[in-house]
């Protein structure tokens, strides 16, 4: 009952989007990413003493620096960020159905099959999600990464106990979805997506003195 619980509120977890972050591609397209958006503003030619010269042109200098810097942004924009926030789009809901029938084929002859496409689905959309940190900006860095810890937390550590006492919440009253709002950002996402697919035990993460997990 408990292991059913577990993974029935996952479905509401994914739509709030692993293994430990790989980050050596992230950080690689985060720094070529940011060397192409700095490259236009270190155009100007300081080769010359002139500064008459340099005066007279600094006009037509920064109007075509501009011009370099809005054509590299819309050049990223188009041809990368949306097109990855839509296929993350698309991803979210192929897991979410992917976690719901396995929830579904709970005890029976289909449960193991189930919940393998479920991990695969996860790890798929997590793959995208990477890849997605390297464009990280905009609404998606806004308000401190608001959006994006509530997505995926990392590095922040995942708090395993409060997914465990929101399956205790969810247990008692499973039409009960408002909550997991107002979780902290270590308790939802991809990241407590993570530890209800993958994890093999069905015993709790919290302290003793934790009254949620007393009679779990």
């Amino acid at each position: 009952m408990v292991d059913h619980t577990r993974i029935s509120i996952s479905k509401y977890l994914s739509t709030q989007n692993g293994p430990t972050q790989n980050g050596s591609t992230p950080r690689l397209l985060t720094i070529t990413l940011a060397a192409a958006l700095a490259l236009p503003g270190c155009m100007v030619d300081d080769s010359t003493d002139n500064t008459h010269a340099r005066t007279s042109g600094s006009t037509e200098e920064s109007s075509t620096d501009s011009a370099a810097y809005t054509r590299t942004l819309s050049a990223v924009v188009n041809n990368l960020a949306l097109p990855t926030y839509a296929q993350l789009d698309d991803q979210a809901a192929q897991s979410t159905q992917s976690i719901q029938a396995y929830c579904e084929s709970m005890d029976t002859a289909h449960e193991s099959e189930h919940r393998a496409q479920a991990q695969q689905a996860w790890r798929t959309l997590n793959s995208t999600w990477q890849k997605s940190l390297a464009i990280s900006f905009g609404p998606a860095s806004a308000n401190a990464n608001t959006l994006r810890n509530r997505i995926y937390s990392w590095p922040d550590a995942v708090n395993h106990c409060t997914t465990d006492q929101y399956v205790i919440f969810h247990a008692e009253d499973p039409t009960e979805t408002a909550s997991v709002n107002a979780l902290p950002k270590q308790a939802k996402g991809l990241d407590s997506l993570e530890y209800l697919l993958f994890s093999d035990t069905l015993q709790h993460r919290c302290s003793v003195q934790i009254e949620a997990t007393q009679h779990w």
